[in-house]
């Protein structure tokens, strides 16, 4: 559904991609990370990183120091 927004849907940012997976399991396989950020990077798009979805956080971190796509940052504070 994400690369469908990204193809189809004008948006600036994509919000907590794979949040829901990652909110009810162990997170959000990375190599679909990568794929978004690369998507991303084609389509000028952001994504969010949000510290209550992000379960992978250094590998997620890893993949957008290798891609370098544009990064909205969202907060979760309890």
């Amino acid at each position: 559904m994400s690369m469908g927004m990204f193809k189809n849907v004008p948006i600036g940012v994509l919000d907590h991609p794979g949040g829901m997976n990652s909110s009810r399991y162990e997170g959000y396989p990375i190599l679909f990370f990568r794929e978004m950020m690369e998507m991303a990077v084609k389509k000028y798009k952001a994504i969010e990183s949000n510290s209550r979805y992000l379960k992978k956080t250094y590998d997620f971190l890893d993949v957008c120091a290798e891609i370098n796509p544009y990064i909205s940052i969202g907060l979760y504070i309890k």
